[in-house]
């Protein structure tokens, strides 16, 4: 009797040790990709919160704390955990990779869930300027005129959102959508005959709808008979529909200035 006893004595001391031992940094990752594979996001969030306060130097940490800021967000709802883990981020990793993102998602969270749309338009302003070339910048700039449509730099947003439209996405529907919403929605905006000639140009080099492309060029050409793009309009209405084989590039295609420059059509960025 006081073998067995002892053996059972024995036996959960040992189990103890077991317990009581730590996994490493990387069995942690192995045992979060098992959570994840059976969509227990109640454990990966117990692991990764693990991690975060084990290894706060370690290697991965930025990485750490973006997941766990997606997974307070998306799966939790737990907006002001998600916000302060991606200022945590910002903050403590400078030089992370995940830096645009996080800059992106407390704004997003500011304007989306928490409502306070001043602290929203000074994160995304931040990112617009740190970060004019990013993937994100696009969605930063539809947030901003979703959220702001009336702010006195909103005819700005929508040039530059334009602009990405064509040149960094080839989504030329909504770069059309974009500049006639400009030229509609700010008549007196600087930017009225840039956008103007953008729809022409679109219309008629990238959508082939030439009809269209000469609605927008005519009324280029009534409304702003002197504008330094005027003669690039000129020229595109005189090759409208052409192949570029039917063109002599020796005419003087007219830059943005109204002077031939002898050889190549008018540039899509005036």
């Amino acid at each position: 009797m006081i073998k067995q006893l002892l053996t059972a004595i024995l036996l959960l001391f040992l189990i103890g040790i077991g317990c009581s031992k730590k996994m490493s940094e990387e069995q942690l990752f192995a045992e979060a990709q098992k959570f994840e594979a059976k969509e227990d996001m109640d454990g990966v969030l117990k692991i990764y919160e693990e991690l975060d306060e084990r290894f706060p130097n370690s290697p991965n940490a930025d990485s750490v704390l973006q997941k766990l800021g997606m997974i307070y967000l998306d799966k939790k709802a737990q907006v002001y955990k998600a916000m302060a883990t991606y200022e945590r981020l910002l903050e403590k990793f400078p030089q992370s990779k995940y830096q645009p993102q996080s800059l992106f998602m407390i704004g997003f969270i500011y304007a989306n869930h928490i409502k306070n749309f001043d602290k929203a338009k000074d994160y995304y302003d931040q990112f617009i300027a740190k970060y004019p070339e990013h993937e994100l910048t696009a969605k930063v700039y539809e947030e901003l005129i979703e959220r702001f449509p009336n702010s006195p730099h909103a005819d700005s947003v929508l040039q530059k959102l334009g602009m990405i439209y064509l040149n960094k996405k080839a989504q030329f529907d909504k770069a059309v959508a974009t500049y006639e919403r400009l030229v509609e929605k700010f008549p007196q905006s600087k930017y009225q005959p840039q956008s103007m000639f953008m729809i022409g140009y679109i219309y008629a080099n990238h959508i082939k709808n030439f009809d269209k492309a000469k609605t927008y060029y005519d009324q280029f050409i009534a409304q702003y008979p002197e504008h330094e793009l005027t003669a690039s309009v000129q020229w595109e209405l005189q090759h409208l529909g052409k192949d570029i084989s039917e063109i002599n590039i020796f005419d003087g295609a007219p830059n943005a200035e109204g002077k031939t420059n002898g050889a190549t059509k008018t540039s899509a960025k005036p």
